[in-house]
């Protein structure tokens, strides 16, 4: 993983820190037979910068902290303490130095890509997943660099263990108990036809229920390419009284298997079982097969199979 990180730092999509070495003619002093050298920000950015590049840090570090002082040069110099702070172990610091960068020019793609990479080096996940998201929808991109932030977004997809979502709402709804609006039906008998009025129970009734969703899901790492998934879901709707209710559960493991960074392959054992009107309405047992393959950062491409049997009541309409 760190050396794939290390490709995002081969070239930077919104700006060169470094600049040509002296690119300006450098101001001569020689007074009392000692000779100084004046150097503009640009050409101490430039010194520094290279010394970097080459790893000499020992050298660079009294360097920076000159820089510092120079009017204008808050973000390179932040960028330059973070990039010795992660390559040197020091990754809290480099964190801050980054961040710090950043608020001086949040457009900086190379050092949020920095951040994302010493955030990543903390296992803060969430934090990393953010600054990649950022930082490739940077049109400017190299193929290069953007495949490298794809991989280490299916790093992060990869090594989150879990997820959660819920939904709720209303359900206003104009005939909740599913009657007819006929005031009477027919019953034959034999040759018979006798009309039986309706109770004002089995005629459409309107009512505003609640709603709600909660799924909810586990993955439990065996090594670094398997994993044993456990998923739950349950959904529901609740009118006044419980005539109309209709709520369902759901439960499924079994193992993940993932050939690569991009691709995952599970296959799981299914339960569900379902209330309507307060009563035991179905019961299924269900074998699922799932296959998922991540194309880019916005797109993915995903199947599911699955076999259910019907343990008794009607089949769910949905």
């Amino acid at each position: 993983m760190r050396r794939a990180l290390r490709l995002l730092l081969t070239a930077s999509a919104a700006t060169t820190l470094a600049a040509p070495l002296y690119a300006e003619p450098l101001a001569w002093s020689c007074p009392d037979a000692e000779c100084k050298v004046r150097l503009t920000g640009e050409q101490v950015l430039a010194h520094a910068s290279m010394l970097v590049q080459d790893r000499r840090f020992d050298e660079a570090r009294p360097i920076v902290d000159a820089l510092s002082m120079a009017p204008n040069m808050a973000m390179e110099t932040h960028f330059l303490a973070g990039y010795m702070a992660v390559e040197t172990g020091d990754i809290d610091t480099a964190i801050k130095r980054f961040r710090a960068s950043l608020a001086v020019d949040p457009k900086q793609t190379r050092v949020r890509l920095e951040l994302a990479r010493a955030l990543m080096m903390r296992r803060r996940d969430g934090g990393a997943s953010y600054h990649f998201r950022l930082a490739a929808q940077d049109t400017a991109l190299t193929p290069e660099i953007r495949a490298t932030i794809q991989q280490q977004r299916g790093i992060l997809r990869t090594r989150k263990p879990w997820n959660l979502s819920a939904e709720f709402g209303f359900a206003p709804d104009s005939n909740i108990n599913s009657g007819s609006s006929a005031e009477t039906v027919d019953l034959v008998i034999g040759n018979q036809t006798i009309p039986v009025t309706l109770e004002p129970d089995a005629r459409p009734r309107s009512g505003i229920g609640q709603t709600g969703s909660l799924s909810a899901g586990y993955r439990f790492k065996l090594n670094e390419r398997t994993g044993f998934l456990v998923d739950a879901a349950g959904q529901g709707i609740n009118y006044e009284g419980a005539a109309a209710d209709d709520f369902s559960l759901q439960i499924a493991a079994g193992p993940e298997f993932r050939p690569d960074e991009a691709t995952s392959i599970s296959v799981q054992a299914v339960g569900l079982q379902r209330w309507y009107g307060g009563s035991r309405a179905v019961t299924q047992a269900c074998a699922r097969m799932a296959f998922q393959k991540t194309l880019n950062d916005t797109h993915r491409f995903g199947v599911t199979l699955d076999a259910r049997h019907a343990a008794s009541g009607f089949q769910p309409g949905y």
